[in-house]
C-alpha cells in the first residue's frame, strides 16, 4: 500500500510541459479600446474546458488508478473480514460453555426422543432396517 501511494504521488507532482513555439507580437492593427470589454470567445467543436475533472491521459494513469481501486476493495474485503471474526471470537467468549453445549445438543437430544412415524408411501426403493436397533428407532417393529 505504501508503495502505490509513492506511485500516486509521483505521478500527481508531474509539472505539464512548457508550451513549444515563440511568442507572436501583437498585432497594430486592432487597438483595443479601454472602455469596451471584448466579448468572449466561444470554444469550437470539442474544445477542452480548463474547469472540472479529467479522464488520465496515458495507460500508466489508467493502471495506476485501476491499481488503487484494486487495493482499496482488497483492504476493504480484508477489514470486513477481520471485523466479522473479531464478532463472532466477542460472541463465543460471552456464552457460558455449558450453555452452548446444551443449545448444541437439543435438537439431536429432541430427534432421539421423538418416535418416527413410518412414511406411508415408501416408494420402490425403501430398504427395511435390518438391525433390531434400527427397527425400533424407525418404528418398523410396532407394525410387525
Amino acid at each position: 500500500m505504501p508503495f502505490t501511494l509513492a506511485i500516486a504521488s509521483s505521478a500527481f507532482a508531474q509539472e505539464p510541459e512548457p508550451p513549444g513555439g515563440e511568442p507572436q507580437p501583437p498585432s497594430p492593427e486592432e487597438p483595443e479600446q479601454p472602455g469596451e470589454p471584448a466579448p468572449p470567445e466561444e470554444p469550437v467543436g470539442d474544445a477542452p474546458t480548463t474547469g472540472g475533472g479529467s479522464l488520465p491521459r496515458t495507460g500508466w494513469d489508467a493502471l495506476l488508478y485501476f491499481g488503487l481501486g484494486v487495493g482499496l476493495l482488497l483492504a476493504g474485503a480484508r477489514l470486513r473480514v477481520l471485523t466479522r471474526i473479531k464478532n463472532v471470537v466477542e460472541r463465543v467468549r460471552r456464552r457460558n460453555t455449558e450453555t452452548a453445549l446444551r443449545e448444541a445438543l437439543e435438537p439431536i437430544r429432541a430427534a432421539r426422543l421423538s418416535p418416527t412415524a413410518p412414511d406411508p408411501d415408501a416408494g420402490p426403493l425403501h430398504v427395511e432396517p435390518s438391525t433390531p436397533t434400527a427397527r425400533r428407532l424407525t418404528g418398523v417393529s410396532e407394525t410387525d
